[in-house]
């Protein structure tokens, strides 16, 4: 694995932790694995389903659902996110294909697939690693 992609993923991971809930991430993984993500639209790219309400393709590049007083679309919100821009151009390099020279969104979508499925098993993970899901007495803990 090339450092740029190695990069590009420990980009991504870093940006999911810090703004997905367990439900966005579940929620994401069907609709990647399903190809609806896309790098090039608003509404299906990394950033556009950040702060979408509920995940949707746009129709010819319009989308119908707007944020906060300002009627702001999703995508341009969460561009202001931290880590936001960095992770967007890592979503690009995904699907880079440094043997033929172009990006696929094929090559993205099962690497964004991969990754997510490895965010799932992590949190999974630290829940099992909870006092409580140990039988320890979190009060004992605490104290």
């Amino acid at each position: 694995m090339n450092e740029q992609l190695k990069q590009a993923k420990a980009s991504i991971r870093a940006f999911i932790q810090a703004h997905w809930s367990d439900e966005k991430l579940c929620a994401v993984y069907a609709f990647n694995r399903d190809g609806k993500m896309l790098y090039e639209s608003g509404c299906c790219c990394l950033l556009g389903v950040t702060l979408s309400e509920r995940l949707h393709e746009s129709s010819q590049g319009m989308c119908p659902f707007r944020l906060g007083k300002e009627d702001r679309h999703h995508y341009y919100i969460a561009q202001e996110l931290p880590m936001a821009i960095v992770a967007e151009r890592a979503y690009r390099d995904l699907g880079w294909n440094g043997t033929r020279g172009y990006y696929s969104e094929i090559r993205r979508c099962n690497r964004f697939s991969a990754l997510l499925r490895a965010e799932m098993r992590r949190r999974e993970h630290q829940r099992d690693l909870l006092p409580e899901r140990l039988g320890l007495d979190v009060e004992v803990l605490v104290a």
